[in-house]
Formats: structure tokens, C-alpha cells, sequence
């Protein structure tokens, strides 16, 4: 017989999120996750649609938001779908509470998790702590071949001096040019009048240097009127689109 049901590689917001759900089924999971400590890195948004296992987690709710180009501003809303943001920090306090009072559930942090072999029953998982077997494998890492798609982005948590910002509506994408080969807009989470998450976004091939990122997220910083301010966090990363391909050989 499997170790356990279900084995889930990667613990992140995918990777626990199946977690949570599984906490409540009686079968058997274990998370293997290479990341120590959990730190509130980042946030996520989203339209709420239904309930789920994080609904207290929820930090700021909106029910207006606007998409911008360069003629035109358009408002949309919904009080029946708000628009959502839940931070790292709480999600995951959550779900690994969650995964702690699951009777046959665990994670194990500071693990790497390795090769995957098919086997009778399931399949035996490869880990830097040993190997364990599973009836079903969720693979939740990140990619290994390049991203040949993806969503970048930089943003900076901040505290203006001023009341800048409009806490009743997210600026989701206003869109700018010239920053990559893809599509370029500017993101908004208003927690407050002198609070916000302002952040840039490509969705590109690749991603635009380090440099353009950092003077573009300033100076929408600075459009907003926000030339006073404090940096309480940033973040930043790549979210792939598509899996990708390996690199193509070199024509020679």
C-alpha cells in the first residue's frame, strides 16, 4: 500500500490551497515544500465567487474597479463578486493550521523533492529526507523548462504623507506602453486614503530588465501624487503562463 493518498510537491499558494481542501476528506497527504519558514511575502487577489477555507484571511474587499488606455477610463463593479485580496502571512497561518489538525495530513519544510517514478499502486517520490510512496503525485513547482509566457511584475506596499489614493476602487489595469514586447499596465490595491499596493505588470515573452521595472514602478509612484512616502514592503516575481519549451538549439 502507498504512504499516503496523495503527495503534493510544492507549498506554495497551489500546493496548500489543495491542502486546506484535502484537510477535510480523510485521505491521507503529505506536503513537501524546500522553503524552511513561511514569511508574508506577498498578496493575492481575486473575485470572490463562493466561499472557501480562507475567507477570514481576507485583508481589503471591493466592489468597484477600473481598466484604463489612453483614451478612455471604464468603471465596472459587483457586489456580488468583490474583488478580493488575501495576504501571504494569513494564508498561510491557515492552511497550515489546517494541514496540522488533519488527521492523516503533514508537510515537511526544508525538503526537496526530486525524481517521480511510476510504480504499482501509484508512484515513489524522491526527497532530500528520503523517498515515500503515493497512489496519486500533485506536482506544484515551479517549471523547470524556461517559461516561453509569463506575468511580471514589480510592487511596492506604501504609506503616502498625503491622501492619495481612492479606497473604494482598484485601478486593476491601466495600460501603458514602451516598457516590454507584450502588454504593459499599471495595478492599484487602495487598502486606505495613504495606503496602497502600487504595482507594474508585462505580460511578456520575457520580462523587462530589473532597471526599467524599478524607474517605471517609480514613476507611477510619483503620478499618483505619492512623492512623500514610505516603503513598508516590495514584491516581485514571475507567474508562467505556459510551461514553455526547452531552448532551441543554435543554427549554426
Amino acid at each position: 500500500m502507498p504512504d499516503v493518498d496523495i503527495a503534493i510537491l510544492g507549498g506554495g499558494c497551489a500546493g496548500l490551497s489543495l491542502a486546506a481542501r484535502l484537510s477535510a476528506t480523510g485521505l491521507s497527504f503529505r506536503v513537501i515544500e524546500p522553503r524552511e519558514t513561511y514569511t508574508d511575502d506577498r498578496a493575492w487577489s481575486f473575485w470572490r465567487t463562493g466561499p472557501d477555507p480562507f475567507v477570514d484571511c481576507v485583508r481589503a474587499s471591493w466592489s468597484r474597479w477600473t481598466v484604463a488606455g489612453p483614451h478612455r477610463t471604464v468603471t465596472r463593479g459587483s457586489r456580488r463578486y468583490p474583488y478580493q485580496t488575501v495576504t501571504a502571512g494569513a494564508f498561510y497561518a491557515r492552511a497550515l493550521s489546517l494541514i496540522d489538525d488533519a488527521a492523516q495530513g503533514s508537510i515537511a519544510c526544508g525538503v526537496h523533492a526530486g525524481a517521480v517514478e511510476p510504480k504499482a499502486g501509484g508512484s515513489h517520490v524522491d526527497t532530500s529526507d528520503g523517498g515515500f510512496t503515493a497512489a496519486h503525485v500533485i506536482d506544484a513547482r515551479t517549471p523547470r523548462r524556461r517559461p516561453d509566457y509569463g506575468q511580471f511584475f514589480l510592487g511596492r506596499e506604501i504609506v503616502t504623507d498625503d491622501a492619495v489614493f481612492d479606497p473604494d476602487t482598484v485601478p486593476l489595469m491601466h495600460f501603458r506602453k514602451g516598457y516590454s514586447t507584450g502588454v504593459d499596465f499599471l495595478y492599484i490595491l487602495p487598502f486606505a486614503r495613504d495606503r496602497a499596493l502600487v504595482e507594474v505588470t508585462s505580460f511578456a515573452p520575457s520580462a523587462p530588465a530589473d532597471a526599467v521595472m524599478a524607474d517605471w514602478l517609480g514613476h507611477e509612484i510619483a503620478a499618483c501624487g505619492a512623492n512623500a512616502h514610505t516603503v513598508l514592503r516590495e514584491e516581485r516575481g514571475p507567474c508562467p503562463w505556459r510551461s514553455g519549451i526547452a531552448t532551441p538549439p543554435r543554427r549554426r
